[in-house]
């Protein structure tokens, strides 16, 4: 018995557990198939900044070299060595007359798409719409025109053939010698036969006509007897004898007419010649279409807002074109002093040149160590915002970029590329040896479509996004991106204002 009580408490025990281990992975199941569960942020249009962030120690303020950012010929010189000059002063450059025209062509476009179309802009796309609509119109008139003409051409070539030699032949088996003459013109468009059959009738005879007409009547020899509706007439002969029931046949076409085939080639010509008439004009009207739609298009483009990413576009060609232009130019990046000037109209300088020196009115510099990439997005002139470590965050002081390294300096295994920042203004509090945090303010874009960085997943092939498609489900979305700062990232094409996109962190 106490064998028996244990077996049954550990079968009891073992389907417990049993049901334990099943309940457990079937609530495992269900867990592992739950859709993940985002958080979403919607895409917003804003200005954003482009920032550069780097740590360096400040520095006493020693001469910085200034060069050209591409290769030319120098065309001007307007400093010399010794001279005092202001920020922003242009000391020397290069042949700009393509850059400059490649600039002001760029303004203007970019003028353009902000302001809208001119009033004399807009009464030109007027007009156009109006001339297009009057030759729109011309061409469906002409089309119901040819339309009219061909169809009586191929009437009358249709009418033509089948009134061929219209004629009445006897039957074979006919015993009479009466004649019968067709006349008129045969006015339907049917194509087949008329059967007259002769009859009596008290003293007299009679004729009943079967087929594409329908008649009948008391014979009057020598006289035309109207047949149905379609214009034929039948004369009967006043000489010769009538057997009754005797029967004649009347073909329509009579296509062993002589004239037969000479009119049913002109109507076949006349049906090719109405086909390509027709498909001529109705092209001329499709034409005449797409002409007034593209038309119109252009005038509603021009009565249009400017759209944000067509002044985006514009603005980002309006500033390629502005860096290629100052580019060519050597700019006081502070108030100083000029130390050097090597730059000589008509001299070929190569991009990275050093041709002249500088040495601030301040005290104190900066010095950054940076990496290829943020190398690349700053330049010479660009505003900085630096603090302090012995003061904290909370307060900072205006500094510029002064110089910016083209090639890199190698220190053992890691390469970096110098830059330079100068202090705007003297302060007591800046010593040097200073650790410095800086951040460098680059590039600007108004109005630009912006997602949190954190939403972004970089693959392989590009950047993508999780979209929330708006009906409970997601959907993975590539995107182009811009320019960034700190916590967002401008999206250049894949998304529109108010999509909704996961994001992952803080």
């Amino acid at each position: 018995m106490n064998h028996k009580h244990i077996l049954e408490k550990t079968s009891t025990l073992l389907i417990a557990l049993a049901v334990i281990v099943i309940a457990s992975g079937i609530y495992v199941g269900i867990e592992l198939t739950k859709k993940p569960q985002y958080a979403f942020a919607a895409v917003k249009r804003q200005d954003i900044t482009q920032v550069v962030t780097s740590n360096g120690t400040v520095q006493a303020a020693e001469d910085v070299t200034l060069a050209f950012q591409k290769t030319g010929i120098v065309s001007a010189v307007y400093a010399k060595v010794g001279d005092r000059v202001s920020k922003g002063k242009v000391l020397a450059q290069l042949d700009t007359k393509d850059a400059n025209a490649a600039l002001q062509a760029a303004k203007a476009n970019y003028d353009k798409i902000v302001n809208g179309a001119t009033g004399p802009e807009v009464d030109v796309a007027k007009a156009a719409v109006e001339s297009a609509q009057v030759a729109y119109n011309n061409a469906q008139n002409t089309y119901q025109v040819t339309k009219q003409q061909q169809n009586i051409a191929v009437s009358n070539a249709l009418s033509a053939m089948l009134n061929s030699g219209l004629a009445a032949i006897p039957s074979a088996t006919n015993g009479s010698s009466i004649t019968i003459t067709v006349s008129g013109v045969y006015t339907g468009a049917q194509q087949g036969s008329d059967k007259v059959t002769v009859g009596a009738s008290g003293g007299g005879y009679t004729y009943s006509v079967s087929g594409l007409d329908s008649a009948d009547g008391q014979i009057t020899r020598g006289v035309p007897i109207a047949i149905g509706k379609n214009g034929l007439f039948l004369t009967f002969s006043s000489t010769g004898t009538i057997n009754i029931n005797d029967t004649w046949e009347i073909d329509i076409p009579n296509t062993q007419a002589s004239t037969y085939l000479t009119n049913y080639n002109a109507y076949q010509a006349a049906l090719q010649t109405q086909s390509q008439a027709l498909t001529a004009a109705q092209s001329a009207v499709d034409s005449a279409k797409a002409a007034l739609d593209q038309a119109q298009a252009a005038l509603n483009l021009k009565l249009a807002a400017a759209r944000p990413e067509d002044i985006a576009a514009a603005q980002a060609a309006l500033l390629a074109a502005q860096n290629v232009y100052t580019d060519s130019l050597i700019v006081a990046p502070f108030d100083g002093t000029v130390t050097r000037m090597d730059a000589q109209v008509g001299q070929n300088a190569s991009a990275g040149q050093a041709l002249a020196a500088m040495v601030s009115n301040q005290k104190f510099e900066v010095d950054l160590q940076l990496s290829e990439l943020d190398a690349a997005r700053i330049k010479a002139g660009d505003a900085a915002k630096v603090t302090l470590a012995a003061y904290g965050t909370g307060t900072q002081f205006d500094a510029t970029v002064a110089s910016v390294d083209l090639s890199a300096t190698q220190a053992g295994a890691t390469s970096y590329y110098k830059a330079v920042l100068q202090f705007n203004n003297d302060d007591s509090r800046i010593k040097s040896g200073m650790a410095a945090s800086v951040t460098i303010m680059d590039e600007t874009h108004n109005a630009a479509l912006v997602v949190p960085k954190s939403s972004i997943i970089q693959k392989q092939d590009g950047s993508y996004v999780i979209l929330d498609d708006g009906n409970g489900k997601t959907e993975q979305r590539k995107v182009q991106t811009g320019i960034s700062d700190q916590n967002n990232i401008e999206i250049t094409s894949g998304l529109n204002e108010g999509d909704r996109v996961a994001v992952f962190g803080n």
